[in-house]
């Protein structure tokens, strides 16, 4: 990534943040491709790398905005402590969002990194990115600013969600939890659509946010998962509905939540029957 990027002073942050966590996953996952063991053995290196990668984009965030808070994948939340206007932030980080696709040495993996700020029962991302290590992929957010890539001339592109009105002409992307739900199984198949699987919820939000997907069906529960991607979606003026459950669906201000097994979604405008 260039040292150019013009961005503000919490989103440079983040993006250093993410390099110090890229430096440590680069390396273990290319020492990963030559590793030849037990998965057991195999499954405990990538904890390992995850710990690292973890570690050391907490060490980058804490050195700054010191009474955050931290919410990280499979390590116990630390808490923060309320500002003087009664305001709390937490970072919440994946550092590696597609670990399956780490552990079998697949490039298709992301750092997710969020500020979040509690205003009393008020909850909102202000602040997302997610970057690709191995394809050097960035693409961030900001509440109020919009939607950004950056290009290879180091400089930010402004990005818009797809506006695909057709459900039968639509790509979506789904998550292998995804594949356990018969009534969206069943909906995909009835209208032609073309289903990915890529192993990374935060990839798949970004891809949503910049048009290279229409839609993103995913499992919100987690939610260093998603985090990042929401307010990727969000800013690129896409639209966001809670499904059932812990799934929300994700996409262009056409689809809502009546989306499976009850009244057909009306394409061309902004209502549903």
């Amino acid at each position: 990534m260039k040292d150019n990027l013009q961005i503000s002073p919490v989103m440079n942050l983040m993006v250093q943040a993410a390099r110090h966590g890229c430096r440590a996953i680069r390396r273990d996952f290319f020492e990963l491709e030559n590793l030849r063991s037990v998965e057991d053995k195999i499954k405990a290196f990538v904890h390992k790398a995850e710990r690292k990668a973890a570690n050391a984009i907490v060490q980058a965030l804490g050195e700054h905005h010191k009474g955050y808070g931290f919410i990280i994948e499979d390590m116990e939340p630390m808490e923060g402590t309320e500002d003087s206007d009664g305001i709390l932030h937490n970072w919440v980080i994946d550092p590696i969002d597609g670990t399956l696709n780490f552990m079998h040495s697949n490039p298709n993996f992301s750092i997710s990194i969020a500020l979040e700020r509690i205003n009393g029962n008020t909850r909102e991302y202000i602040a997302g990115l997610v970057y690709s290590p191995i394809y050097e992929s960035l693409m961030w957010a900001e509440k109020g600013k919009g939607t950004y890539v950056l290009q290879e001339d180091g400089r930010g592109r402004k990005v818009l969600v797809s506006k695909e009105k057709s459900w039968s002409t639509s790509t979506i992307a789904i998550n292998s939890n995804m594949l356990c739900n018969e009534e969206i199984l069943m909906h995909l198949k009835s209208n032609g659509m073309k289903a990915r699987i890529s192993g990374s919820s935060a990839l798949d939000l970004a891809s949503v946010a910049c048009g290279r997907v229409d839609i993103a069906i995913c499992d919100v529960s987690r939610n260093w998962d998603t985090a990042a991607g929401t307010l990727l979606v969000q800013e690129a003026r896409g639209h966001i509905e809670k499904y059932s459950g812990n799934i929300s669906i994700f996409g262009h201000s056409f689809y809502c939540s009546k989306f499976l097994g009850r009244k057909q979604l009306t394409i061309g405008n902004d209502n549903c029957n």
